[in-house]
């Protein structure tokens, strides 16, 4: 099944400092791993979660190409 949601911490312009601690990137994963994907199922989840303050959410802002 191919990842419908890509997010990688290398690409993103947050600050690491304050962004990744309050990420749901960050919450899944662990500090600042590179990249990261979700499944579409997973994505809707995640999202439901969010919903309801279970978990943070997305701080990634990927740089301009």
């Amino acid at each position: 099944m191919a990842a419908d949601l890509v997010f990688d911490c290398n690409d993103c312009t947050q600050d690491r400092e304050t962004a990744c601690a309050d990420c749901l990137v960050s919450f899944i994963v662990g500090p600042a791993v590179g990249k990261v994907s979700f499944t579409k199922e997973e994505g809707r989840v995640l999202t439901l979660l969010q919903g309801v303050g279970l978990v943070p959410e997305v701080r990634y802002e990927q740089k301009a190409v």
